[in-house]
């Protein structure tokens, strides 16, 4: 329940010890300023500033129990998610539904159980382990699926869907839809992130990272 923030290199900056709260059930960091935290057990979103330090809290107690949350790129707002109703809800920062999209199930026509939800570029993504990513426009249009077998631990950056299969990471281009193999981990690894010039893995509680080039090289020697 530990969040440590580290520079480009590495060294620690800050670090938050969240243990009122209960467990964490998801964290976006994809804004620097404005961390959020999921709470489903609660059913709250704690927002942290770049130092870590809380600004905000918001309640989520709807008719529904709210199962996925992710914050949006515009209006400080939130996408929801609720498996109960198969809805899909945005509220504004103080927590008041702007938009409730229903019977998302039987608008993909597919049984679901989504367990990610992300917007990126416009789009808003429900990831389904049965069915890929399941894309909507910011009306709540269902707008078409993507899907990679055997793969895992998704990642947005640049235009391009990254995903994990086995120590090695592939990526999808959003715009001209090309597959390609990015890198490779000599050791497995529990997670990774995608930087400009180099990919950070996260092997056995310790954090490794490499030039995406030397990546490349090592896995061709």
């Amino acid at each position: 329940m530990k969040i440590t923030k580290y520079s480009s290199d590495l060294k620690p900056i800050q670090s938050n010890s969240i243990f009122s709260n209960g467990t964490i059930s998801s964290f976006d960091s994809r804004n620097p300023l404005q961390l959020m935290l999921f709470y489903k057990q609660q059913q709250e979103i704690i927002l942290l500033d770049n130092t870590l330090s809380q600004t905000n809290k918001i309640d989520l107690f709807f008719f529904e129990l709210v199962d996925l949350a992710c914050a949006s790129n515009r209006d400080n707002s939130f996408w929801l998610y609720s498996i109960t109703t198969q809805s899909l809800i945005k509220t504004d920062k103080q927590g008041k539904v702007t938009n409730r999209y229903k019977n998302i199930a039987q608008l993909v026509q597919k049984d679901i159980n989504p367990t990610k939800l992300i917007e990126y570029e416009n789009l808003v993504y429900l990831f389904d382990q049965k069915h890929g990513f399941l894309k909507f426009d910011l009306f709540g249009n269902y707008v078409g699926a993507i899907y990679f077998k055997n793969a895992e631990n998704y990642k947005f950056k640049n235009d391009k869907l990254y995903h994990k299969s086995v120590n090695n990471i592939f990526s999808y281009n959003l715009k001209n839809f090309e597959s390609k193999w990015e890198a490779s981990s000599v050791d497995d690894f529990d997670d990774y992130e995608i930087c400009d010039d180099k990919i950070i893995f996260l092997v056995d509680g310790k954090i490794i990272y490499e030039k995406i080039d030397q990546t490349i090289k090592q896995n061709n020697k």
